[in-house]
């Protein structure tokens, strides 16, 4: 259970790295 929510977390880290480096491509 404990791994299925760390890998969850990492998941929505990488979620927010993502969207940060759109925004400095686009802009």
């Amino acid at each position: 259970m404990a791994i299925l929510l760390k890998h969850m977390h990492h998941s929505i880290d990488v979620q927010k790295l993502h969207e940060k480096w759109i925004k400095q491509t686009s802009a």
